[in-house]
């Protein structure tokens, strides 16, 4: 009977032993996959500047405002000529992350999604590209030097609706884009009109405290 209780109490430690190895792996795993992301995250980030803010020549280091982060989008002369703004929106079924550019005014310059985890071929079209957009950049990327299409990227066909909106009056309507309207994506209305409210509330956050701090 001894014997088995020590046998008992030693599988018990072993398999102790076996789960403080295996959380402290993870631990450390996860710290460095972490850091990748993060690096990762940021250089997608800066990389989005220039393709929401293409007037601007240069751009400052992150600043923060309240819980929103952003850049300041600089002139030849250093001047303020618009913001890019990191948002976040709640979606149909995962939180949406993006960038928006716009100009000191609030009109919106560029648009990016940076993550998303709606459904695929509903919610998750607003990263899509269109076929045709992405077969007629490639064929154009033999003709047009490095130097004209440095800085320049595939847009997806939703995003690239709201450039040129003015972001006080921006909505969402089902039979097409119009002046200051942006198409619903079909059967994923949801997405759709949370990424208008997402990038209007984060528009007028900032705004309102630049406003303030002035």
């Amino acid at each position: 009977m001894k014997r088995n209780t020590m046998d008992f109490i030693k599988l018990g430690l072993l398999l102790c032993l076996i789960c403080i190895l295996a959380a402290g792996l993870l631990t450390i795993l996860y710290s460095v996959t972490r850091e990748r992301i993060e690096i990762q995250h940021q250089r997608e980030i800066k990389e989005s500047l220039p393709l929401v803010l293409p007037n601007a020549k240069s751009f400052s280091p992150m600043k923060h405002m309240d819980d929103i982060d952003y850049y300041e989008g600089l002139s030849d002369n250093f001047e303020v000529i618009g913001y890019a703004l990191n948002g976040h929106t709640h979606g149909y079924q995962s939180m949406i992350e993006f960038i928006i550019g716009i100009d000191t005014k609030g009109n919106i310059q560029g648009l990016r999604i940076l993550e998303q985890g709606e459904t695929p071929g509903l919610g998750a079209r607003i990263t899509e590209i269109k076929s045709d957009e992405s077969l007629w950049s490639f064929i154009k990327s033999f003709f047009v030097s490095s130097h004209h299409s440095k800085g320049k990227s595939i847009e997806p066909w939703f995003t690239a609706m709201f450039r040129g909106k003015e972001y006080s009056t921006l909505s969402v309507c089902k039979t097409g884009e119009t002046h200051n309207a942006v198409e619903a994506i079909t059967g994923a209305t949801i997405t759709s009109v949370a990424v208008a409210d997402g990038v209007k509330n984060t528009i007028t956050t900032f705004l309102q405290k630049v406003t303030a701090e002035k």
